[in-house]
């Protein structure tokens, strides 16, 4: 007797290729649910983050703001620098008038601070006022920077650095020149030189002869 295949069981090679196709289709059914859902969560969690970096930008940018508003107010809140009175160019006494050249005689203490070669405030609104007047003078011929001391010698708190009048005057002297050279004067026009207390203008005998022996020279040929 001859057995008949059931109508329902797949048969064959046409057979076997829907039965994959069903389970295939079946586990495709299963899993949807799933995919969907970490999907959803891979969203959400890419706009969680996207929040974030938003937040974080605009913090940011605050941030960068109030330091910008901290340095304007620490610019505006900063003393100005002291306006020294108004002084004419004195001539050294020393020097005679014939010279046809340009001489400012400073003293040392309206620049430096005591017992220094550190330029003060005011020293340097002065420097200032005689750059400018260098300039207008002449833009190119030397300038000549002499120091000029008394004979008191340097102190002990900066006898280290100074041994002496001569090391002293000169590195007064160095100090304007530096100055000038910041201030945009080129540097091949300066010249620097301490006298130390060999060229006074008045006695060292008296405070105020010796404060105007201490003093700078600017000298413009």
């Amino acid at each position: 007797m001859r057995l008949l295949s059931s109508p329902t069981r797949p048969s064959g090679i046409l057979g076997l290729a829907a039965l994959a196709t069903a389970l295939l289709l079946t586990g495709c059914a299963n899993s949807t649910p799933q995919l969907l859902a970490e999907r959803d969560a891979r969203y959400a969690i890419e706009r969680e983050r996207d929040s974030l970096v938003a937040i974080v930008t605009v913090q940011d940018e605050r941030l960068e703001a109030y330091r910008d508003s901290l340095e304007t107010v620490r610019l505006n809140s900063r003393p100005p620098r002291p306006t020294p009175p108004s002084r004419p160019v004195i001539a050294d006494p020393v020097r005679p008038d014939t010279a046809p050249t340009f001489t400012d005689t400073l003293f040392v203490d309206e620049l430096f601070a005591p017992a220094s070669a550190n330029l003060t405030e005011i020293g340097m609104s002065i420097l200032d006022r005689v750059a400018y007047e260098i300039s207008r003078y002449s833009a190119s011929a030397p300038v000549h920077v002499e120091g000029h001391g008394d004979p008191t010698p340097p102190g002990p708190t900066i006898r280290d650095r100074f041994p002496s009048n001569f090391d002293l005057s000169s590195a007064r002297a160095s100090a304007v020149a530096r100055y000038f050279v910041e201030k945009g004067m080129p540097e091949r026009r300066l010249s620097v030189i301490g006298y130390a207390a060999n060229k006074p203008v008045a006695s060292n005998d008296t405070p105020q002869g010796r404060a105007q022996n201490r003093r700078i020279v600017v000298v413009v040929e």
